[in-house]
């Protein structure tokens, strides 16, 4: 017998639609982006400068809202969750490496005391942000600080926690 695994749709946006203030008025970044990501596959986001790239990532890693449109993460539909729910999903299940990785990090702890940090976050333990170190192949660097880490290991930082 063959077993046929259904894709999960991990995460679903329709008519997605992102508004910024302005000083001469709103400037809309998205305008009814419809996409969907499963789980377990790797996608790109690609378009020409000032596409709406950087804040449809921001929306889809919950770090801003929508101005308009359904976003639905892991079943659960992000316009209707209150805020402590909305952090719990992003705290969980949410891993965010920014275009510059340095931005996001502590320049004087260790990729270890990094990866510790986000693990205690999320309710996990140091055995944890041990594994995440050696699932991106950073275990042998984990004493490292930011400045004796290269571009790649800090976004491996990132991934793993």
């Amino acid at each position: 017998m063959t077993v046929v695994e259904t894709p999960v749709v991990a995460v679903r946006c329709q008519r997605l639609v992102k508004m910024y203030a302005t000083p001469t008025g709103e400037t809309q970044a998205l305008r009814g982006v419809e996409a969907a990501f499963v789980s377990g596959t790797v996608s790109a986001v690609t378009g020409p400068s000032g596409s709406g790239k950087s804040s449809l990532l921001s929306i889809l890693a919950l770090r801003e809202r929508q101005s308009g449109g359904e976003l639905e993460v892991l079943g659960d539909t992000v316009s209707a969750l209150p805020v402590r729910r909305l952090v719990s999903l992003r705290r969980k299940h949410v891993a965010w490496v920014a275009q510059r990785p340095a931005d996001s990090l502590f320049p004087h702890l260790t990729a270890r005391e990094q990866v510790e940090q986000t693990a205690r976050l999320r309710g996990r333990t140091r055995d944890d942000a041990h594994e995440a170190l050696a699932r991106v192949g950073l275990e042998h660097r984990a004493d490292a600080h930011l400045g004796e880490l290269s571009v790649t290991s800090l976004k491996a930082r990132g991934c793993a926690g």
